[in-house]
């Protein structure tokens, strides 16, 4: 598993497999880098579809969530429509849980149905069998 640098805490990230050569051998470096730009509190400016009061979430690295009271771990999120291999710090910015979560919804979403729909193909394939 690739790890992200959190704070001073390394943490594991939840990858799947056959994305984790897709991740730059600079990850490490690349989260360092959104910490220092962020100063270890969300980016997040509406990107995830909720209204920021002051434009900006206040969730902070390590903290209670100002919402939803868990622990923050900040992340980064990686623009969608970029390939992650060809991606750079500028189009990421660091997210607390609720504001990644929100903000990749859409693209969960439709790989949980694409890989739905490669498991059916693959069973019409065989057809079914006693």
């Amino acid at each position: 598993m690739l790890h992200g640098m959190t704070g001073t805490r390394e943490v594991a990230m939840p990858i799947r497999p056959e994305n984790r050569a897709r991740y730059p051998k600079t990850w490490k470096a690349m989260v360092a880098s959104a910490r220092e730009r962020s100063g270890d509190r969300c980016e997040c400016d509406g990107r995830c579809g909720l209204d920021h009061e002051g434009g900006r979430c206040g969730a902070v690295n390590h903290q209670p969530h100002p919402v939803t009271g868990s622990k923050v771990v900040l992340t980064l999120a990686h623009e969608h429509g970029v390939p992650l291999e060809e991606t750079s710090i500028e189009r990421m910015f660091h997210a607390c849980q609720q504001c990644h979560n929100r903000y990749d919804a859409p693209m969960r979403r439709a790989g949980i149905q694409q890989r739905a729909k490669a498991a059916m193909a693959i069973a019409d394939m065989f057809g079914d069998r006693p």
